[in-house]
This record gives structure tokens, C-alpha cells and sequence, in this order.
């Protein structure tokens, strides 16, 4: 009687979330495109918290530096329904679109990026410092001049179209700006932007502006504990309701439900999810044509990639 009780409450337990029971949810397999179409580089003993990759970017195959106009118009037209960008307050109280926390390796100037004004940054040439050869060649030197976009000018230029705004800091005082920013723009951008990066500013961001989505690798952490301890019930717990959740795909197979379960479970509380690949220090795009299309039969959020020029076509078929 015991065994009978216990493999009746693991069938019912299996049963409850068998992916392949349920049918894939509605929708369609979305790109995230990080950093836009840009210029790749190894990872390869590549810190974490290092700040610039322009001096080890691979052989280049196009002429797009990540976080300008041009790139994230190209990883649109590609197919990417949402854009990665970074941004930094700057002196005069205006938000500069670039990554690195200083502009010594990838530009012309020096200083830390929120030292300037955005102004003087717009001065410099953001392709002086990219290198696939050791510093033998620079072949986006003079080519960058003018190129970094404030966040105002992109939003302008895409009107309609989603971005994921990684914060570089993490002071709680720069909610407060974006926040500021936020309030003098259309009710439609809050809509449109989602947000991640330090935890203070963004969880102090989403608190400002509930209508907001974003995320934090405490707020992912704490939905993926309280879903695998209780999401075998087939309840979603209120850590998971109405945000954003980001699974390296190793970690996704361990959810209850994955995907298309799990996927349907999510989209009925009002959160996003989206996948990435992992290596053993980084958190990476899913790049590869093959691996796009497998995932698409029955995973229905979004796809986090390095190389949209690559997966876009091929995504937006399935």
C-alpha cells in the first residue's frame, strides 16, 4: 500500500507537468540581440567584470560597432524584436549609450564614461581602440568619430521598437535619474524598455516605476528557488509573477514543465523569459542556426544571441 501511495503521488506529480502532454503555447520564438550587430571577440580567459573587448574582437566581417545607430538598425532589420544597449549618466544629466565603465580602451579619450558630458563623448572615435591583431592593425580607427548615440536620440530613431537598457552602475542614485528621464517621455516607453544591471538601481527603478519590467540576478535567483521548491503544484509563486526571467539553457531542462509547460505558466502571470547559453564564466548568446530552429518547435519566449546576423532569418521562419 505504502509503494502504491508514493508512485501514485510521482505519476500525479509527472502527469501535472509533462511537458510534452500540453500543446506549444501561442506566439512565436523572439531575438534579443546583445549589443546589437557588433564586432565579436574571444572570451577566452575574459574576466567577468573586465570592461572592454576591443582589443581582442575577432577578425572583423562587417563595418557595425555595438550601441550605435547603425548597429542596432541593422540587428532590427536581422529580425531581433528586442535590442540590448548600455547606458551611462553623464555630467550634464543626459544618459550616453556606450559599455564600458571608462573610454580609454575603446576610444580616443580617457576617464571614466560618466565623468564627461555627453557632449565631449559624442567627440570622440568609439572605433579608435578596436584590434583583432595585437595592436598591429585598427580598422575602425577614424571611423567612429560622432557615433555614440545618447538614449534619447535612439529612442527617437526607433520609435516603436523594444530595448533591454542594462544599468552600469550600481549607485541607487541613478534610479532616481532614469526615473527623471522616464518622466518626461511617452507612457509608451515604459511599455518598451525593460531594464537589468546593478541591483540597486534597478530594483529601486521597478519600485519607482511599477510599470516597468526588468530583472536582476537576485530577482532571477529568487523566482527559480521558490518555482523549483513549489512550481511541481502547478502554482506560480508571486517572485515569478509580472518580471523577467533569464535561464542558461544547461539549467532550463530542470524547470518543471520546460518548455512548453513552463512556458505557458509564465506567459499566464505576465512574465518574460528568456534564454541564454552559458559557458563556464559567461552567460552567452544562442548563436548557432541549428540550435535556434530546435528550439523553436517548442519554446515560445525569447532567445538571448551575440550574433543576430547569423540566427535572425533562420529564427523568424519557425
Amino acid at each position: 500500500m505504502k509503494w502504491t501511495i508514493v508512485f501514485g503521488v510521482l505519476l500525479m506529480v509527472y502527469l501535472n507537468n509533462a511537458s510534452w502532454l500540453r500543446d506549444v503555447p501561442d506566439g512565436a520564438v523572439r531575438l534579443l540581440a546583445h549589443r546589437g550587430v557588433h564586432q565579436t571577440y574571444s572570451k577566452e580567459n575574459l574576466d567577468r567584470h573586465e570592461g572592454c573587448t576591443a582589443d581582442r574582437i575577432d577578425p572583423p566581417q562587417h563595418a557595425f560597432l555595438e550601441n550605435t545607430i547603425a548597429s542596432i538598425h541593422e540587428a532590427f532589420a536581422y529580425g531581433a524584436d528586442i535590442v540590448e544597449i548600455d547606458i551611462h549618466p553623464t555630467i550634464d544629466e543626459k544618459f550616453a549609450v556606450f559599455h564600458d565603465w571608462k573610454i580609454d580602451c575603446r576610444t580616443n579619450g580617457t576617464g571614466k564614461t560618466r565623468d564627461h558630458s555627453l557632449t565631449y563623448l559624442q567627440s570622440l572615435d568609439i572605433g579608435f581602440g578596436y584590434t583583432s591583431d595585437g595592436g598591429k592593425t585598427y580598422p575602425f580607427r577614424g571611423k567612429g568619430v560622432g557615433k555614440l548615440p545618447s538614449l534619447t536620440e535612439i529612442l527617437e530613431r526607433f520609435p516603436k521598437q523594444k530595448f533591454l537598457v542594462n544599468i552600469k552602475s550600481n549607485s541607487i542614485s541613478e534610479a532616481k535619474l532614469i526615473n527623471q528621464f522616464l518622466d518626461d517621455r511617452p507612457n509608451e516607453d515604459l511599455r518598451r524598455l525593460w531594464f537589468y544591471g546593478g541591483q540597486k538601481p534597478t530594483s529601486r527603478l521597478l519600485q519607482l516605476k511599477f510599470e516597468l519590467r526588468g530583472f536582476t540576478r537576485s530577482s532571477v535567483k529568487k523566482c527559480a528557488i521558490h518555482y523549483e521548491l513549489i512550481g511541481w503544484t502547478g502554482y506560480v509563486p508571486k517572485a515569478c509573477h509580472n518580471t523577467i526571467v533569464v535561464i542558461p539553457e544547461g539549467y532550463a531542462p530542470y524547470f518543471w514543465g520546460w518548455p512548453r509547460l513552463f512556458t505557458r505558466r509564465m506567459q499566464d502571470v505576465g512574465t518574460e523569459i528568456i534564454l541564454v547559453g552559458q559557458t563556464e564564466v559567461h552567460l552567452d548568446g544562442i548563436d548557432s542556426p541549428k540550435r535556434v530552429a530546435e528550439l523553436g518547435k517548442d519554446y515560445r519566449g525569447i532567445l538571448w544571441t551575440d550574433n543576430i546576423e547569423q540566427v535572425g532569418t533562420k529564427a523568424k521562419v519557425n
